[in-house]
């Protein structure tokens, strides 16, 4: 049995939106549709089972995944009169992973 709590953090976000922010300040017409916060804390709970070969041994592993608050960033400046990101108050992410390992 699996459970606990993981921190994600994705690497690109800042230096992304700073581009767009630049590009925004500059009376460009690009906006992103959707501004995402640059981390977020998520649990997980999952099962999993040795399979023992002559060989090798196999790992086979299900995992569901749930953001714990919203992933919009809302106080951003690229969302402020952004018509994508008005109609929505929250967001998660969900994720079902199934894996094999080998060893």
């Amino acid at each position: 049995m699996l459970g606990g709590i993981r921190y994600l953090r994705w690497a690109g976000a800042e230096s992304y939106y700073a581009t767009a922010s630049n590009s925004i300040d500059s009376q460009s017409v690009y906006s992103p549709s959707l501004v995402l916060r640059n981390d977020y804390i998520a649990w997980e709970a999952g099962l999993g089972f040795d399979i023992y070969f002559s060989f090798f041994k196999m790992s086979p592993e299900i995992r569901f995944s749930q953001s714990v608050n919203n992933i919009f960033d809302n106080n951003h400046l690229l969302a402020k009169d952004n018509k994508f990101m008005k109609p929505l108050d929250k967001g998660l992410i969900r994720n079902v992973y199934f894996s094999l390992i080998f060893q």
